[in-house]
């Protein structure tokens, strides 16, 4: 039976000068096939043997996350990444940014946690709407939740609680899962900034003399700023981020096209 990855990442790195690039799936049907099946795992080594040769090597790192080795550019990875998702019939769902980073659907990804993350959000922040919500939020991913990039290069919402740590984009992606469980009318958007590999949050409030914001739709929306490296409060930046906006890109939902801001 073909089983639909939900959501995706890619990520690239450099190990001991030669190219290592990796893959995830962040979420998969259940009961759908697994890394750590030994026969699961045999399958997947022939198949990208015969199709590539012994030079290429798949390392596991996770139930579905894995490493290729042996590669030499980005086009030769998805090739051998296509191989294997395709020895099970799966397929990827991954956006593209307008700079070729690859990226998972942050509003679906929230979107689906936000009603399971109702009893987590309530548990820990006291505040029901507008600026004190959403900063108290903010306080407790910096405070609460430690920065901290994971192997898979992304985790959902709901790992991020499991875990107690994640990326700028994993913990905005569970910032925006929280305020859509305790107030949709926040409107949470996210806003990449390129040229620092970072992703801040966006949210419809009160604009108050100071803040960084940017016009969505029209709207000033007040940014946030949530991995928690330099801790900052509601529409406060740390200046290296502060001084990229010019740079920023609006992610939006539903059509997922972008803008500059």
């Amino acid at each position: 039976m073909a089983v639909r990855l939900r959501r995706g990442a890619l990520f690239y790195l450099v190990v001991g000068g030669v190219m290592a690039l990796s893959a995830c799936a962040t979420s998969h049907s259940q009961g759908g096939p697994s890394f750590r099946d030994p026969a699961t795992a045999r399958a997947v080594r022939a198949a990208v043997r015969q199709e590539y040769g012994p030079s290429v090597r798949v390392v596991f790192e996770g139930p579905m996350a894995f490493r290729v080795k042996g590669v030499s550019s980005k086009a030769q990875f998805e090739e051998v990444a296509e191989t294997v998702w395709s020895t099970f019939g799966l397929e990827e769902e991954l956006d593209q940014d307008p700079d070729g980073a690859w990226r998972p659907d942050y509003y679906g990804l929230a979107d689906q946690h936000s009603a399971k993350l109702y009893a987590y959000s309530r548990d820990h922040i006291g505040a029901d709407h507008g600026r004190a919500l959403a900063a108290e939020v903010q306080a407790h991913l910096q405070r609460q939740i430690r920065y901290r990039i994971p192997r898979e290069g992304f985790l959902p919402p709901d790992e991020v609680i499991r875990r107690g740590y994640g990326d700028c984009d994993s913990k905005a992606t569970l910032a925006a899962a929280m305020l859509l469980s305790l107030d949709p009318r926040l409107d949470p958007h996210f806003v990449r900034l390129p040229s620092k590999r970072h992703v801040l949050l966006a949210v419809r409030v009160p604009v108050q003399r100071g803040d960084h914001t940017v016009k969505i739709n029209g709207r000033r929306y007040v940014l946030m700023e949530v991995a928690g490296e330099t801790r900052s409060g509601l529409g406060d930046l740390p200046w290296e981020f502060a001084s990229a906006l010019d740079d920023a890109i609006v992610l939006y939902p539903g059509d997922r096209s972008r803008s500059r801001v």
